[in-house]
């Protein structure tokens, strides 16, 4: 007999190591092919919805620019002097080098230059001057002055990353305040303005007695972009505590969901904390809702946006005539409106007396339409009988082109329409209805898309809306005033339909308005939707549930009316998710996300091939490899 032993074949001790190294290798392929699909179609998703999101319609702005150095703002004022630099603006056209109005400073962003000031600076002078030197007669002998805009130039620094780069701008913009004043009469103000974070930075010159109001652009007053110190949060608690203390008029300007740098809700100024007895003017206004506007703006447009830069020259032209804080305030409201509130001073005061002969009577569940009014001429509407428990109607009134007072579009028509309420007695005695909802609302043309890209909203287009609720409890009247009618434009009104609308449109040849869906989501965002027929296109919805890091405290859902003459009907209305546009928001929304994935994954290599070295310093080797997989 022989005896023998069973051997086992060993495998060698490194063939575990390179299976396992394979193995490693097939899961980082695995892993890189997944970010980059998933990176493939955030991108490709969030591109694609900024054409259906919230459009861009924006005319492009035309300037002759030309910058002049203040050299004598130099380290005698502020050692960082040799870091930064300030300008003046003139436009080459009609202004000279001499300091001749009430100065604006204008404060760039992240990585932004002092050069983007000239489309605002530029509107401000066209505006103001019809010549060189000629002022133009809507402000000639009536207390305006030019604007001289100078500009801080922080040669592109990264202000979004970096809490102490935005201290010592803040400190030289300080500076740049006292040089500028310097030059002028001792109680002279100046109005600031701050585009992305340079508003944080306009903010953080609070409390300054010497600033009159403060605008800013696509500024992420609530949430910093990113936070790499602790010093940016801290600079944001301070301009918290200043926005509810201090008086100084702020204005907040978003883009909306077309600015893809922010969350639209990091552009909406906080909620303030209570101050007993101090009053504060501050606003959010969406670029989408801004009457004249009505587009999504994105973050570099803001500043060169034709239908916004205007408005806001417009605004500082009033600002720096107005003598309190007040009125600083009432002419920020009035230029740059976006309809949620009143207008100031927007009823009548006069009383009417109409005699029968003195107006036309409407039949009772008709509407009111005159088209091309001329003259003056008054119409009768008898409010509709109570019905289903009902106790109000809603009256709605559309003035096209023209003008109820206070609102219309920027050059109206000569004909202004006014509503009277009418008790039901013998002798008539009209007192003006005050409305509940006055404001400009955009009027999309026949076959072309709204917003019209590269173009816009021109400044005399727009209807004005006028909304009241009128009492079923008393059998009263409503007369519209229609005067100085030039037979151009229409008017049409009547009672809204209390029955549920229910998205097939229907459209007449001679339609007046075409349908118009209104969409509001938060009180300080409205955004319209052409619903025409012969340019149709899917129209995404978007809420301001939450945010990243951003809670909402206003969400009540989706609000949705639709305006329209009585030619086109509208149907049906359907509404589903659409998930390739939700991918979207998520790429543009959670772009920190981005990252925080790429950190993790390097960390994950890492990880792993230390544990591999601790584990032989013979595999060592493997490092390289490892890492070079990532790419």
């Amino acid at each position: 007999m022989t005896s023998g032993t069973n051997r086992r074949k060993e495998r060698p001790p490194f063939a575990a190591d390179v299976d396992e190294q394979h193995a490693m290798s097939r899961l980082l392929a695995l892993f890189t092919v997944f970010s980059l699909v998933a990176v493939a179609t955030l991108y490709y998703a969030a591109i694609d919805t900024l054409d259906t999101l919230s459009p861009q319609g924006c005319r492009m702005s035309w300037m002759w620019p030309s910058y002049i150095l203040q050299s004598r703002f130099d380290h005698s004022w502020t050692p960082l002097a040799r870091r930064y630099s300030l300008w003046l603006y003139r436009e080459g056209n009609l202004e000279n080098n001499e300091l001749h109005g009430s100065p604006v400073l204008f404060i760039p962003g992240n990585a932004g230059s002092s050069h983007q000031v000239r489309s605002i600076a530029s509107s401000a002078a066209n505006q103001y001057f019809s010549a060189l030197h000629e002022v133009s007669p809507e402000f000639a002998n009536k207390g305006y002055k030019a604007l001289d805009f100078f500009a801080v130039e922080y040669n592109e620094d990264f202000s979004a990353f970096h809490g102490p780069t935005i201290d010592s701008q803040t400190a030289y913009a300080q500076r740049a305040i006292d040089y500028i004043l310097s030059q002028y009469p001792a109680d002279t103000s100046v109005i600031v303005m701050g585009h992305s974070m340079g508003g944080i930075v306009a903010t953080a010159l609070l409390p300054n007695p010497f600033i009159s109001a403060i605008i800013t652009m696509s500024t992420p007053h609530t949430l910093p972009p990113v936070r790499f110190d602790r010093r940016i949060d801290h600079i944001y608690a301070d301009n918290l505590k200043d926005l509810g203390s201090d008086p100084t008029p702020l204005l907040s300007l978003c883009g909306g969901a077309t600015d893809l740098m922010i969350p639209s809700e990091s552009c909406i100024l906080p909620a303030l904390p209570s101050h007993d007895n101090i009053s504060v003017y501050r606003r959010t206004v969406f670029t989408s809702a801004l009457e004249g506007c009505w587009t999504g703006v994105g973050h570099l447009a803001m500043v060169w946006c034709h239908q916004v830069r205007w408005r806001i020259a417009r605004a500082a032209l009033e600002i720096a005539a107005s003598p309190s804080l007040e009125a600083r305030a009432a002419a920020m409201d009035f230029w740059l409106r976006d309809g949620h509130t009143l207008p100031p001073a927007n009823t009548p005061s006069d009383i009417l007396h109409p005699h029968p002969g003195e107006y036309n009577s409407v039949p009772p569940n008709q509407h009111l339409l005159v088209r091309n009014p001329s003259d003056t001429q008054s119409y009768m509407l008898p409010v509709p009988d109570p019905e289903d428990g009902l106790t109000s109607a809603k009256f709605v009134l559309y003035a096209s082109q023209g003008s109820i007072p206070p609102v219309a579009p920027r050059r109206p028509l000569p004909f202004r329409a006014t509503v009277y309420i009418c008790p039901n007695s013998d002798s008539l005695t009209c007192s003006p209805l005050s409305p509940d909802t006055l404001k400009l609302i955009p009027s999309p043309v026949m076959g072309t898309p709204f917003p019209v890209p590269d173009a816009g909203s021109d400044e005399s287009e727009g209807v004005v809306l006028f909304e009241a609720d009128v009492s079923l409890s008393t059998r009263s009247r409503i007369v519209v005033k229609i005067d100085s009618g030039d037979k151009k434009g229409w008017v049409f009104g009547g009672f809204a339909d209390s029955e549920p609308v229910l998205a097939e449109v229907g459209l007449a040849i001679d339609t007046l308005f075409l349908p118009l869906l209104t969409h509001t989501a938060h009180p300080s965002e409205t955004h319209y939707h052409s619903l025409a027929p012969t340019f149709p296109r899917r129209i995404l919805l978007h809420t301001h549930a939450s945010a990243p890091y951003i809670a909402s405290e206003h969400y009540d859902g989706h609000k949705l009316t639709i305006h329209s003459s009585g030619e086109c009907w509208v149907d049906e209305i359907e509404l589903s998710v659409d998930w390739w546009a939700s991918v979207g928001r998520w790429g543009a929304r959670y772009g920190t996300a981005a990252v925080c994935w790429a950190v993790g994954t390097v960390a994950t290599i890492l990880w792993d091939c230390w544990r591999l070295v601790e584990g032989g310093g013979k595999h060592s080797s493997h490092l390289p490899a490892q890492l070079w997989s990532i790419y």
